[in-house]
C-alpha cells in the first residue's frame, strides 16, 4: 500500500475539518428543502444504484484511466475490456450523480470528486467503494429487515459465519477490508498521533491494527518509540510491507493472534482502534480483560472509536452497519465507552475529543 502525492486529509487543521463537516451538512439539508420531500427520499432509495456505479468505476481504475487524458466511451472500452455502449451509459449515470464530467465533445473526464477513486489516493475511497459493493455485504443488507425484528447479526445469518471467520476463507475480501479500513484511518492517524502524550510510554502495542497504519503513524512522529502490531495471521505480511513502506519496520514486531484469547505482554499502551464498535458488550469486556492481564497497575489502554452522542451522521448510519457486520456490534457514546473500561479492570481517565473520532484513556487498575 502506498499513499502517493497526496496530504492525509486528517492533516488538515481539526477546526477548518469540523467546519467543512458543518457546512456540508447544513448545504445538504437546504438541498432536500429546496425539492418535493419525495425527491429528497428517492435519492436515498437510489444509494443501492449509487454504490454499484461506483464501485464499476473503481473496479475498472476508471479514475488511474482518465488521471492525465479526457476519453471517449469506446476509447475508455477498450482500456478495460467492457461493452462500449454499457460503459458509456455506466459512465453518463456516474456523471449525472457528479462522479466524473462528461464534455460537450462526448469526452470524459475527471472532477474533484472522482480524483478521490485514484488507486493511489490515500483515503482509499476505491477499496472503500468496491468493499461496499461485494455480493457478501449485499447479501447481508438485503437480510435487514430480519434483523430489525430480532436484532441479531445479519452476516453470519445470511453466511453462516462472523465476518472474521468469513474473511479467512475470503482472502480477497479480507484485504480489500484492510484497505478500505486503512483509508479510514489514514483520515485519523494524524490527530490521533498528535493528541495523545505518546511521550509518557515506550512501547505500545496495536491490537488489531489491520495493516498498521495507526501504529505506523504514531512512530514517525515519535522516533524514540518501539511498537507490536498484533493481528490475526492473514493480515500480517500486509502489514510487514507497510511498516517497510514507512521505514519504521526495524521498530515494530509483528505478532499473529487472537485478541479474544491473549494479547502480547510488556507494553506500557495497547491502542485499540475501531475495534470495540465491532463487538457487543461481553466481547468486549472479554478484550478488555485480556489487556489488563497482559500489562502491570498503571499502564493503559487508548480506545480510538466514534463517540455516538456527538451525533455525527456518518457515525449514526455507522452504527446500523454495525447491526449488520459486527457480533453484536455499536457505537458508543462516551460514557458507554468508560462503562467498559470500568468493568474491563481500567479506570477511565484523560478523553481526547477529535474532529472525527473520540480517543478515551483507561489506566490499569
Amino acid at each position: 500500500m502506498t499513499f502517493g502525492p497526496f496530504a492525509l486529509p486528517g492533516q488538515l487543521p481539526p477546526k477548518k475539518l469540523r467546519a467543512a463537516l458543518m457546512k456540508r451538512r447544513y448545504l445538504q439539508s437546504l438541498a432536500d428543502d429546496a425539492v418535493p420531500p419525495e425527491i429528497a427520499i428517492l435519492d436515498r432509495i437510489l444509494g443501492v444504484a449509487y454504490t454499484q456505479l461506483v464501485a464499476a468505476a473503481a473496479r475498472l481504475r476508471i479514475a488511474d484511466h482518465l488521471a492525465d487524458v479526457s476519453l471517449t466511451a469506446v476509447e475508455l472500452a477498450s482500456r478495460t475490456g467492457v461493452n462500449p455502449d454499457a460503459l458509456a451509459r455506466t459512465m453518463r449515470a456516474l456523471c449525472a450523480i457528479g462522479v466524473f464530467e462528461l464534455g460537450p465533445d462526448a469526452r470524459f473526464g475527471q472532477n474533484r470528486v472522482s480524483y478521490a477513486l485514484r488507486s493511489d489516493h490515500p483515503s482509499r475511497s476505491r477499496e472503500y467503494a468496491m468493499l461496499w459493493a461485494t455480493r457478501s455485504l449485499g447479501q447481508a443488507w438485503a437480510d435487514f429487515d430480519q434483523t430489525v425484528k430480532t436484532g441479531e447479526n445479519a452476516f453470519a445469518r445470511v453466511h453462516g459465519a462472523d465476518l472474521w471467520s468469513w474473511f479467512d476463507v475470503h482472502p480477497d475480501e479480507r484485504e480489500l477490508f484492510a484497505d478500505a479500513i486503512a483509508g479510514r484511518t489514514a483520515f485519523e492517524a494524524p490527530s490521533v498521533a498528535r493528541a495523545y502524550p505518546w511521550g509518557e510510554v515506550q512501547r505500545v502495542c496495536d491490537v488489531g491494527g489491520g495493516s498498521g497504519l495507526l501504529l505506523s503513524e504514531v512512530l514517525l512522529t515519535k522516533s524514540y518509540l518501539s511498537g507490536v502490531l498484533f493481528e490475526r495471521p492473514g493480515l500480517i505480511e500486509s502489514a510487514r510491507k507497510l511498516m517497510t513502506d514507512r521505514g519504521v519496520a526495524d521498530r515494530v514486531e509483528l505478532v499473529a493472534g487472537d485478541y479474544m484469547t491473549s494479547v502480547p505482554l510488556g507494553c506500557q499502551a495497547y491502542l485499540l482502534k475501531g475495534v470495540l464498535h465491532g463487538w457487543d458488550d461481553d466481547h468486549c469486556v472479554r478484550i478488555l480483560r485480556n489487556i489488563r492481564a497482559a500489562t502491570k497497575p498503571g499502564n493503559r489502554v487508548i480506545v480510538v472509536d466514534a463517540f455516538l452522542d456527538k451525533g455525527d451522521p456518518f457515525d449514526v448510519v455507522s452504527d446500523a452497519e454495525m447491526m449488520v457486520l459486527g457480533t453484536g456490534g455499536r457505537e458508543r457514546t462516551q460514557k458507554e465507552i468508560m462503562d467498559l473500561l470500568e468493568e474491563g479492570g481500567f479506570r477511565p481517565n484523560r478523553v481526547f475529543d477529535l474532529v472525527t473520532t473520540g480517543v478515551v484513556e483507561g489506566v490499569a487498575r
